[in-house]
């Protein structure tokens, strides 16, 4: 079915998406309207279309309940009546064009304005009407054209499996030149979300040959996305050929590039590449990861003014130790000699080693040395800057919000405090610092002033940053940074399998101890292991915040997944249809565990908050429901549209989710599938959140090939070589 109308209302939009809901009235007979409104409500991926647009649809009449609506397939401005253009032509969205004038342009138009301002003279025809000139036809036809060229973008996009936001960042960039620049390049599109795969499709469509330097170049970036995902920040020259090669065959197009193209691209591309030498070996850094690295360099240098220990006031320590009721041992006590007045320390060590009450000991020395000194405290997820505030007393915030990173500032440049406007802290502790990629350890390092003490707080083995870099490692490994290392264990009593165990994962050892504390149940598959895990669950108060289930997957094809779990679990409750909804694909109900997957300063929440939903409301106005979740701090905030995007269930959270937590009891799962995703220091983070019991639910030999992977401290990166440079 197809028919032609103008746009009567806008109702709702999602802007994720861009699934609109919108009215049209037409004179179309055969189009059964709404009498009540004399329009038909229609549902369709719409660009920023207005009301008064003319507009062709194409589609079908779908029925849900007692409402009809018109599900559009093809959703294209269009103006082939008289009437109808002329009202949107003077209806004050083109300026200087009124009744008259709009009359004029439909006779040299032909009745279709769209189609008519595509031809090369539109502006040389239109400046000939009268009242009309040069300035006012350009204006006329570049808005026009935009709206035709977006909806073209839109089309051309999705069609080829990419996304509407990705659309709609390509035609800001580009504006009306977007569809033919895109054709020109199709491997432009990674912004908009298309695989590799896909974009060499296209191009193999437009004949762009293997040797193409776009083609070759847009390899080379490929090659280096996937090593950033898996956390290296270079390569060896010779492993970026056999990089490249696996994608071609992968990608199945059947091009094979010679590696001498790809050096050359390489050589001529400076301003993206970049040459290191460590070890006699030949590397390749993406130019914005070298200069991570390069001004983590730079201000570890800057920073570091004494690299020496100095000897800690004894009588302080003493004094500190009775006003706590604490006994230090002669390890935790040689880190207070790393509260230098300046420079940079680390801090680290194990679980249950003691370092919350180091940190605590050396916030009441550094206070005593310098009583006026200002302080902060800071974590890279709001997870971890929740656990050093409980652990101090003190307040503590992520280091985006310390830093105030703003995605997008003036000209969508990077908004943060820099070296022209630097942090006035005398002391920063920064907690979990394995966690800090290099991308965010060059912005704090950037921002902290000459004459600042940074005391980096973290465990080396625990999992590695989600972005590329392996900063605490590097850090330690460069020995340029003085540093103390906790060994000694006291969190939990004397031969507690858990802490026994989490040594002996360190080393590699896959003798694990078992007792009432550290259970170990064997699957055969992941389907056995959910429903091992379902059982457990059944017997416990999922809602509670004390009892943990980690998955190491979210992905929704394996039975395992924090999604599939999650789902089954929710199932599982007695939950009220009335106080649900449904979003991707997830019942959320009043009264579920949720938590957060972003940081959204506005709203008020951070990544790896956790909550409950307290309310569900449902609003004319709004495209989606509004759910009001109170954090278990008690925050109470609301959120809808693209915002519940940030929201997940929570009764089952990834191992990376779980990184700065504490829990009673965990239930740690451990699958064999996605290849690639088991690690040590993933087995080892896992076990180390429970302070009391600890369940592994292990596919056959699983949790083994997860010790023997150390693949976290064999990332790439030149970051040490870097740092033990003159």
């Amino acid at each position: 079915m197809e028919f032609y109308g103008v746009i009567q209302k806008i109702i709702k939009k999602d802007e994720l998406t861009g699934i609109t809901f919108f009215s049209v009235s037409t004179d179309d007979k055969t189009i059964p309207l709404d009498p009540n409104y004399n329009a038909l409500l229609c549902k369709g991926v719409l660009p920023d279309f207005d009301p008064g647009m003319p507009i062709y649809l194409e589609g079908n009449i779908e029925v849900t309940g007692q409402r009809q609506f018109f599900e559009a397939k093809t959703c294209k401005p269009l103006s082939k009546n008289e009437a109808t253009t002329l009202s949107f032509l003077s209806s004050g969205k083109f300026s200087n064009i009124g009744t008259a004038t709009a009359s004029a342009i439909i006779k040299v138009g032909n009745n279709d304005i769209f189609s008519f301002c595509k031809q090369e003279n539109a502006i040389e025809i239109l400046s000939k009407i009268p009242r009309m000139n040069e300035a006012i036809a350009k204006n006329l036809v570049n808005k026009i054209n935009q709206y035709s060229d977006m909806q073209e973008l839109i089309d051309y996009i999705t069609a080829a499996g990419g996304s509407y936001l990705g659309a709609k960042a390509i035609y800001s960039k580009y504006g009306n030149r977007s569809l033919s620049v895109v054709k020109d390049n199709p491997y432009l599109l990674f912004k908009a979300g298309l695989t590799f795969a896909q974009r060499e499709s296209l191009a193999k469509k437009q004949n762009i040959i293997a040797s193409n330097p776009i083609r070759v170049y847009a390899l080379i970036r490929e090659v280096f996305t996937l090593i950033e995902n898996r956390g290296n920040t270079c390569i060896p020259l010779t492993e970026l050929f056999s990089m490249a090669e696996y994608i071609e065959i992968e990608t199945n197009v059947g091009y094979r590039t010679s590696p001498l193209h790809i050096l050359a691209i390489i050589l001529n591309r400076p301003d993206k590449f970049k040459f290191e030498i460590f070890e006699n070996k030949l590397y390749v850094y993406h130019r914005k990861m070298y200069e991570y690295e390069k001004k983590i360099q730079e201000n570890v240098k800057r920073l570091i003014t004494n690299r020496r220990f100095v000897t800690p006031k004894a009588e302080i320590i003493e004094e500190i130790e009775k006003e706590c009721g604490i006994k230090y041992d002669e390890q935790q006590k040689r880190a207070f000699s790393l509260m230098q007045r300046e420079g940079i320390a680390i801090l680290t060590g194990g679980p249950g080693t003691g370092k919350s009450t180091v940190i605590n000991g050396l916030l009441h020395y550094y206070k005593r040395i310098f009583p006026n000194a200002r302080i902060a405290l800071t974590a890279p997820t709001g997870t971890a800057a929740k656990r050093i505030r409980q652990v101090t007393g003190e307040d503590a915030k992520t280091i985006h919000k310390l830093l105030d990173i703003r995605p997008y500032g003036e000209n969508d440049v990077l908004q943060y405090n820099n070296e022209h406007n630097q942090l006035q802290y005398d002391l920063i502790i920064a907690d979990e610092f394995s966690m800090v990629d290099s991308e965010l350890c060059s912005m704090l390092l950037t921002g902290i002033k000459q004459g600042s003490m940074l005391l980096i707080v973290g465990d080396e083995n625990q999992l590695g940053s989600v972005g590329a870099g392996n900063v605490l490692h590097d850090l330690m490994k460069s020995q340029t940074i003085p540093f103390v290392r906790l060994t000694n264990v006291y969190r939990q009593q004397e031969g507690s399998a858990i802490i026994e165990n989490s040594i002996r994962i360190r080393q590699g050892r896959c003798d694990l101890l078992e007792d009432d504390t550290f259970r170990i149940i064997r699957a055969n598959n992941q389907e056995e292991m959910q429903k091992i895990t379902l059982d457990l669950m059944k017997n416990v108060d999922a809602s509670k915040y004390n009892i943990k289930l980690y998955s190491p997957i979210k992905k929704e094809k394996f039975p395992v997944s924090t999604f599939n779990l999650n789902n089954q679990i929710h199932s599982m409750l007695d939950f009220r249809k009335e106080e649900s909804i449904v979003y991707n694909k997830t019942v959320f109900s009043r009264g579920d565990k949720v938590i957060m997957l972003s940081n959204n300063y506005k709203v008020g929440y951070l990544n790896g908050d956790e909550g409950k939903i307290v309310n569900i409301f449902h609003f004319e106005s709004y495209l989606t429901p509004v759910v009001e979740i109170q954090l278990y701090d008690g925050t109470i905030f609301q959120i809808y549209g693209e915002n519940l995007e940030d929201m997940a269930l929570a009764y089952a959270i990834t191992i990376h989710k779980s990184q700065g937590s504490e829990c009673d009891t965990s239930l740690i799962l451990l699958p064999l599938k996605p290849n690639g995703m088991l690690e040590r220091s993933l087995v080892y983070v896992g076990i180390t959140r429970a302070k009391q019991k600890n369940i592994i639910i292990s596919e056959k030999n699983a949790l083994e090939k997860g010790i023997f992977s150390n693949k976290c401290i064999m990332r790439t990166t030149g970051l040490a070589y870097l740092l033990q440079r003159e």
